[in-house]
């Protein structure tokens, strides 16, 4: 027992004997079996502790009664619950009567005997090492013990990734709400909206003969520019809204333009003042503003940034009509109709710099010359 250990076994430890060497305490004469009688290993941090302890000790035994007597069971007891109530105090409980307050009333000085054969386990001490620090007559009660330790390791690990599965779970759920409930809308539309677009695919019309079977009406492929809306910023748009119409005017393309302003000078292209006023309300202008003024307007609404009034003219001209007209990410408005093969080839073969441009192929009306 504890309260038994003779203070002559200690200081062979702290007195420089060989056995100072190996910090080896030797337990032996009382234990149960005869396994008991062995060597404990004493730790750096135990060996401070009896450094200091040991010179206050009066009596034969390293722990004694007040009267430096043999302990007895009940005043070790008595010993026991003071420390066990000395930790209540330090971690906040309150004093009460040398009982626990914090600590369950069921902790006893073997459970220490427990812990560290639990920290032999987890430290990865072999068995029989393990036998022999624990006094242990029989293998079979440490594999018993080291078995308990795994089982319930593997209880522990299990119980993790229970709890981490409930918490991916939980995650999932809360990520599919957010995708169904909150955004679901939101993407449908989305996914919509790159899956589908509005085509009308226009039917070749007949063939025309004279009275001689000579055709003077037939048809042959054209090609029209649609623009869709997509996800690009205004600068973006501008920027390709005037790409597009440079190669539309390099090689002699028309196409659709509405704004009501002309440059170089500034006037409106209306030829009723009513009409101009109606202009100006619709779109909230100030009816003493000049053309200028109005074109600037319409510069500063569309993010215009151009310095050359040519190039801002040709942009508004698009985007004047896009706002008139409307359009999407399904439906497209038209642009030019009957584009020049080589306006078709430079839009296809550089369509990176022409974001939602898209040409389509469809039948026009042929009408032979003689």
């Amino acid at each position: 027992m504890i309260y038994a250990l003779d203070t002559n076994i200690i200081s062979y430890i702290l007195n420089g004997d060989t056995i100072l060497e190996a910090r080896l305490m030797e337990i032996k004469n009382s234990p149960k079996t005869s396994a008991g009688n062995r060597e404990v290993p004493v730790t750096d941090e135990l060996y401070g502790y009896l450094k200091q302890y040991l010179p206050t000790v009066k009596s034969l035994y390293v722990f004694s009664t007040a009267q430096n007597t043999l302990m007895t069971q009940s005043s070790y007891s008595r010993m026991w619950d003071k420390i066990i109530n000395a930790i209540n105090l330090s971690a906040g409980g309150r004093n009460g009567k040398l009982r626990v307050n914090k600590l369950s009333n069921n902790i006893t000085p073997h459970m220490i005997r427990h812990t560290y054969a639990t920290l032999l386990y987890e430290a990865g001490v072999d068995i029989k090492v393990a036998q022999y620090l624990m006094g242990h007559s029989s293998i079979k009660i440490t594999m018993d013990i080291y078995t308990d330790l795994s089982n319930k390791k593997k209880i522990d690990r299990y119980n993790i990734l229970i709890m981490l599965v409930y918490i991916l779970g939980i995650i999932l759920l809360l990520q599919l709400f957010s995708l169904q409930i909150l955004h679901g809308q939101e993407y449908r539309e989305e996914s919509n909206l790159r899956l589908t677009r509005e085509t009308t695919l226009k039917a070749a019309r007949g063939v025309i003969l004279d009275r001689t079977g000579q055709e003077i009406v037939g048809n042959k492929m054209g090609f029209s520019l649609e623009l869709y809306q997509t996800k690009s910023d205004d600068k973006t748009l501008n920027r390709t809204i005037l790409n597009m119409i440079n190669v539309l005017n390099k090689n002699g393309d028309s196409y659709t333009d509405s704004f009501p302003i002309k440059v170089n000078p500034f006037e409106f292209t209306f030829t009723k003042e009513e009409s101009i006023l109606n202009f100006k309300d619709k779109n909230k202008i100030a009816r003493e503003a000049s053309a200028e003024d109005c074109f600037n307007f319409f510069k500063a609404k569309y993010k215009i940034e151009n310095e050359s009034v040519d190039d801002a003219r040709k942009i508004l001209g698009i985007r004047y009509e896009i706002t008139g007209v409307g359009y999407s990410n399904t439906k497209a408005i038209t642009i030019s109709k009957n584009i020049s093969r080589e306006s078709a080839i430079e839009f296809n073969e550089e369509s990176f710099l022409f974001p939602g441009l898209n040409i389509v192929v469809e039948p026009v009306r042929d009408y032979k010359s003689r």
